[in-house]
This record gives structure tokens, sequence and C-alpha cells, in this order.
């Protein structure tokens, strides 16, 4: 790294370590604010700006301090310094390490120089140090731009609201309002993550009180973990990555999951209508099971007659071993209704048919 600072001592003796800025916006609707240098020193970021998630990315080669403060501080949802973090003292003073102040320990993270996620043949292939604007010419061994807004918008996701960069030691206070000097890098078509919420039910028709098993399926590309919402359709929530209930009133309830991310920017939602039914035993006393359903056994086709017409229905079968099996919803066929079933193995079942206030169960043989 000699080399480096030996390359780069002419710019050093053209430098100020006085920062002016051009108050430049990628874009005013972004998230994500990069600070860049070489010397490293104590930056003082004060957030002047209402940005909600904000997102603060800082590079150096050697060593700095990073205070953040101000009254939208509050806003900051994650910080990541990656870097040389040399020991080298350019600053008078000059910090003994990395570190960041102002904000939650758990929102921070430090890396040492971590492999760049963008290749440009002028930049180093780590994430170091970066002190211009320029992505076309040769950097000494620190990164082009584009680089180091790259790393960081895959670290983060959102959008890249400004990029702030110089040679020489932070000095003074830079505040979020004056904005940056450098947009490279901004347009670069980001990793495009997926989150996709999923799930399966054990059964879409149960009894009052029957609990409802459901399996997360949820498919995930983005970094980190995400976190799940479940909203059973009466009133209540659970954020468990599987979940169970029951309902207590008859109805048909939409189960809702919804998905997000772990930076909090993007999330995906799936749902699924669950008929909860009181399944108080119905008596049929003037008809015989032939009235009711035939032929038994069965082939291809069930039919349902006598009362089980007259209600709008929809069907499941129940295996030996306790699998339900959902079926087509029976059509009408003449005075009775009609259901396939010719997909079924050969065995014995029990045909479940719902209505919107109560359950036939029925005995049948599959030929």
């Amino acid at each position: 790294m000699y080399r480096l600072k030996t390359w780069l001592i002419g710019i050093a003796l053209v430098s100020t370590s006085l920062h002016v800025h051009a108050q430049t916006l990628c874009d005013p609707n972004g998230n994500v604010i990069v600070y860049s240098n070489y010397d490293g020193g104590y930056l003082n970021i004060s957030v002047d700006v209402n940005i909600p998630n904000l997102k603060v990315g800082i590079t150096t080669y050697e060593d700095c301090e990073i205070t953040l403060s101000g009254p939208y501080v509050g806003n900051v949802t994650q910080v990541i310094y990656a870097g040389f973090q040399g020991d080298n003292m350019h600053c008078n003073p000059s910090p003994l390490t990395v570190k960041i102040n102002g904000v939650p320990t758990s929102i921070v993270t430090i890396l040492q120089y971590p492999p760049a996620t963008w290749s440009n043949p002028f930049g180093n292939p780590f994430i170091i140090c970066n002190y211009s604007c320029d992505s076309s010419s040769y950097q000494g061994g620190c990164n082009t731009p584009d680089q180091i807004v790259h790393f960081f918008l895959t670290q983060f996701g959102g959008t890249l609201r400004y990029h702030y960069t110089q040679y020489g030691c932070w000095q003074g206070t830079y505040t979020v309002s004056n904005g940056g000097n450098c947009c490279v890098g901004a347009n670069i078509i980001q990793p495009q993550y997926t989150l996709s919420a999923y799930f399966i039910a054990s059964s879409d028709s149960v009894c009052i009180k029957e609990l409802v098993t459901f399996t997360n399926l949820t498919t995930n590309t983005y970094p980190g973990t995400p976190s799940y919402l479940w909203d059973f359709g009466d009133g209540t929530t659970s954020t468990n990555v599987n979940a169970s209930h029951a309902w207590f009133l008859p109805g048909t309830y939409t189960v809702t999951l919804t998905a997000t991310e772990s930076s909090g920017t993007y999330s995906s939602t799936y749902s699924l209508p669950i008929q909860v039914v009181n399944c108080v035993p119905t008596a049929l006393p003037s008809l015989q099971m032939s009235d009711i359903i035939f032929p038994n056994p069965a082939a291809n086709f069930l039919w349902m007659c006598g009362l089980l017409v007259s209600e709008p229905t929809h069907a499941r079968v129940l295996t030996s071993r306790g699998a339900s099996v959902p079926l087509s919803k029976p059509i009408p066929s003449g005075p009775c209704l009609q259901t396939e079933v010719s997909f079924l193995p050969a065995g014995i079942y029990v045909l479940e048919l719902f209505t919107d206030t109560r359950i036939y169960r029925f005995r049948f043989c599959k030929g």
C-alpha cells in the first residue's frame, strides 16, 4: 500500500481538508447516502432532513471516527463502514481505530476491505478507499466511485440519494441537506432481489375450534432474514415463521401472510380464504343412504341428492390415514349434485360436504 500513498501524494498537495458541498442529489427520494475519502479522520454527519429508513455508507483507507447527530438521526436504520482501516495517522489528530457513534450498535457493521461487488479495471477488487468522482481512469489503488456505490446499494437495497467524496481528512460537520458531489454509479442496475410470500394450510374448510396449521414457504433472495406477520382475519395476528390458528365463529376468514425483507424496504403478501363452519351433527331421518350419495362403491362420479341439493356446497374427502383431499365444487346434475372422484385410488373414504351453516359426513368406497 506504500505505492498507493506515493502515487497519490501529488493529489494531497493540491487537496484541502476543507469540504465544499456541491449540493448534488442523485435522487431526492433516495434513502442511501455515502461518504468516502482516503485519509480518514473525524466525520460528523448531521441528519437535518427527514428521510425515512436512512442508510449510511462510509469508505476510507485510514481509520476514521464517525458521529451521527441531528434532529432526524433516529431515522437511520443501518450504517456500514467498509475500508482498509490503515493506521498511518495522516490527520491531526487521527483516530486510533474505526468507531461509529450516535446510533445503536445493533445497526452498525464494520467491514475490513470486503470484496467489491462491481468490477472496474481502474479500481481495486476490494473496497478500500475512494477520493474522486472519476470512474474512467486509474485510481492509484483506490476504488472507482461506481464500485463504492454499487457495494453499498448491494448491501442496503434502496436508492442512492448522494455520494460525497474527497481526498483529505474529514473536518467539521457534513449536513445531509447539503447533499454530495458525485452520482457516478447511481444508475447501475442493482442485483434483482426477490421476495415472494407464500404458505399452505393443513385445511381450508374446518369446524369451529378446529386448529389449522400454516406452513411458510416464502422465497427470499434479499440479504438477511425476512420478518413475518400473519393476519388471521379475526383481529388476531402472529409474527412466527410458521403459524397455527382456530376460529370460534362460523364464516369465511382471509388469512394473510406479509413477508418483509430485513432492511424494511420491500414486502410481499399472500392470502388464502379459510371457511369455518358449525359442525353440529345434522339428522336426516327421512332419507336412506342411497337417497343421499350414490353409487357406492363409486367409480368416476358421486351424486348427492335430497336436502343437499338445496344448499350451496363444496366438498373434500378424508383418507383412512386422515389426509385431506379437496374435491372440485359439486355441480348441478338434474335433481342432484355431482362431484368427480375418478382420481382417487381405490379405498374407503369419508366424504365431507360443507354448506354455510353445517357439514355432512358420509362414508363411501372408491372402486
